[in-house]
């Protein structure tokens, strides 16, 4: 660890001074500011004039602390110290990067030419002496970004600045600094910690959102299945990650996270998921590779899969904004419900193409976002969808027109269970009826498949019908697709032996190998059966403004606690689903659903011996194609507080996550 003096802006790094072979390449370094862990991004962001050293500069050598202001960031008060601290002061507030010890080491203020001699040589800054240099603004060196940065002294090359934090939820597999072209390579930094990986962030202020870049700076994390150029899945199994390091990093970055790179997101690691994107069971399924910690309640309380690291790490960190998941059966909207965040799956095929991507089930697959931000939610949606976005001008309009009737779902509205969760849940539906001007009608899903069902399927009920068609689709389809090819290129490498693959990925990948030819195809028949059905009897498409014949509200989670240690009960065929669930309609009918955040209730935790917070979720639904319908009406019902804006932390109100107390990281 390299060390930053207390009462000097120089990185003492004399190992950069000396004379080295050229086959050492600088990977940048992790440095401490005071009491805070930064890196020295690697990639030159521009020069700019060395000032004459002092003495203590001549003594240290090395990288100084050095802060950019850009003309448009002060106007015409670029010699007035009190706007010019006013400015930065804003920034601390506003930047989690930038601090005082930036001042220390020059400020380089964009200037008109013409008032560039006029500029005071020193000012008391943030209560900081600090150095002054004009730079006229017609010199390359005015081109940098307004922030701070890490100056080489000897050749004036200056370099971003990025802060560094512990992944104390695990949720990161891996941590990756973004390139200038997109690509982005292993953050080769560390800060003290144990057993967790640290994550880099670069500073806001380097960014400025615009139409063609709405999502500058905004920092993402990526589920490690996606394809990022430069850098290595490992679908959360070690054999896999291993057996094919030899091929190298993706040499092409999946369509999907392309869309955010090109908005301007930026990519801070890659996060943890149930292994393969199967639906791991904590204490049975986490062998392979240790899953992530929810930070909500006590902190043991699972955080669901497969997108298990982007639920808990958008819940956890309020460095992190967004997270790309993908959701087959469940796999974005349940980490987000336990979680207490915003999250979608978009309808079957709306949001782009799955190139690029380990898949679970092609049939059912769909990328998926989570978000503690409404506003900045519906953003990212926009990019991900593209012209197919088309529900939500103006997000909010005058007039906009909503469907009509809205079902509460038979036995997937859980009244009754506590006053506190009655109460979040009359609210919301009180609030969409205010909003949307729709009637509330009950839907009892299996009475009306009774009366409804295509004649062809028999007197079978909706869940005998659907009883393993989740589990045939999934399991034959990723074992045709991935595991297959995986253990034969394992057996050939490794004398015949088979790789270990966790229990819920390896139970289905054999159960797939013991089913009949005809199992599949009847699986496939029944899908695109129940869609038809549904498509035509509960959400229907309306083709007008109204977008879709009705919504449909349910509710899988309401605060009570699923503990990571919990055994899987005997007698479960394992990883094998059984039973349609209300989880499992979007994804059989490919139509859109989104989790939002509706509060928390107190609940005893058998390990605080306290009763702590946790999350209440509701989903709504809508017709195919009515996806940005679903944003809209989410951002209205959070304006009228019946969907909460969740804080990080270890509740929806951001209060101190308990077991990073008790790490000492508060």
């Amino acid at each position: 660890m390299l060390n930053l003096a207390r009462n000097s802006p120089w990185a003492i790094l004399g190992l950069f001074g000396l004379a080295v072979s050229a086959s050492v390449v600088f990977n940048g370094a992790s440095v401490q500011v005071d009491d805070r862990y930064f890196f020295i991004d690697p990639h030159v962001a521009g020069e700019l004039p060395v000032p004459p050293p002092t003495t203590a500069a001549a003594l240290a050598g090395g990288f100084a602390g050095v802060t950019v202001v850009q003309k448009q960031h002060h106007g015409d008060g670029a010699g007035d110290v009190a706007s010019l601290d006013t400015l930065l002061r804003g920034w601390a507030e506003l930047d989690d990067v930038f601090q005082a010890s930036f001042l220390e080491g020059g400020v380089y203020t964009v200037v008109d030419v013409s008032s560039a001699e006029m500029l005071p040589t020193s000012m008391q800054l943030l209560n900081t002496t600090a150095q002054v240099h004009a730079l006229p603004n017609n010199t390359s060196a005015a081109s940098l970004p307004s922030g701070p940065y890490f100056l080489d002294v000897r050749t004036g090359q200056a370099h971003r600045v990025l802060r560094l934090y512990d992944d104390f939820t695990n949720s990161f597999t891996g941590s990756l600094l973004q390139n200038p072209d997109g690509s982005v390579r292993t953050l080769s930094a560390q800060r003290p910690t144990a057993a967790t990986l640290t994550i880099g962030v670069p500073s806001r202020l380097y960014f400025t959102r615009s139409p063609a870049r709405p999502l500058a700076g905004v920092r993402l994390g990526v589920k490690d299945l996606f394809c990022v150029r430069g850098a290595r899945r490992s679908n959360g199994n070690r054999a896999w990650y291993h057996l094919y390091s030899a091929d190298g990093p993706c040499s092409a970055t999946a369509p999907t996270v392309q869309r955010l790179v090109d908005a301007g997101a930026i990519i801070v690691g890659y996060q943890a998921l149930a292994q393969f994107a199967n639906g791991d069971l904590y204490a049975a399924d986490a062998v392979d590779m240790l899953l992530p910690f929810n930070p909500r309640g006590d902190g043991y309380s699972v955080p669901q899969g497969s997108s298990s690291g982007a639920g808990a790490a958008v819940a956890a960190y309020p460095w992190l904004d967004l997270a790309l998941g993908s959701d087959t059966g469940g796999s974005v909207r349940m980490p987000a419900q336990v979680a207490g965040l915003f999250g979608n799956r978009p309808t079957t095929g709306l949001a782009g193409s799955l190139e690029g991507v380990t898949p679970l089930s092609p049939t059912l697959d769909t990328p998926g976002l989570l978000a503690r931000d409404p506003a900045l939610w519906d953003e990212a949606q926009r990019v991900l969808y593209g012209s197919n976005y088309t529900m939500a001008e103006p997000l909010v309009a005058e007039g906009a027109d909503y469907p009509k009737t809205i079902y509460v779902l038979e036995g997937g509205w859980p009244r009754g269970k506590r006053p506190a969760v009655d109460a979040m849940l009359d609210a919301v539906v009180a609030a969409a009826v205010e909003v949307t001007g729709a009637k509330v009608e009950t839907l009892d899903l299996e009475a009306l498949w009774r009366s409804t069902r295509p004649g062809e399927v028999g007197d079978v009920t909706l869940a005998a019908y659907l009883n393993t068609t989740y589990a045939t689709l999934v399991a034959t389809e990723q074992w045709e697709l991935v595991g297959r090819k995986f253990f034969a290129d394992y057996a050939q490498k490794h004398d015949g032996r088979k790789p270990y693959v966790n229990p819920s990925a390896d139970g289905r990948w054999s159960w797939a190998q013991t089913l009949p030819t005809s199992a599949y195809p009847a699986a496939k028949r029944q899908q695109e059966t129940f869609s038809t059905w549904f498509r035509q009897h509960v959400l229907a498409a309306t083709g007008d403004a109204r977008c879709s014949s009705s919504l449909l509200l349910y509710s899988d989670y309401y605060g009570v606690p699923e503990l990571r240690m919990t055994l899987r009960a005997s007698g479960l065929p394992i990883g094998l689903p059984i039973g349609p669930g209300t989880v499992y309609y979007a994804p059989f009918s490919g139509t859109p659903d989104v989790a939002l955040p509706l509060g928390e209730v107190r609940s005893s935790s058998n390990v605080t011996g306290r009763e702590e917070p946790l999350p209440v979720s509701a989903d709504v639904m809508a017709a195919r194609g009515c996806d940005a319908l679903l944003t809209r009406l989410a951002v209205e019902l959070a304006r009228k507080g019946a969907v909460k804006v969740p804080r990080p932390g270890g509740s929806l109100d951001g209060a101190e996550v308990l077991f990073r107390r008790e790490m000492g990281l508060l």
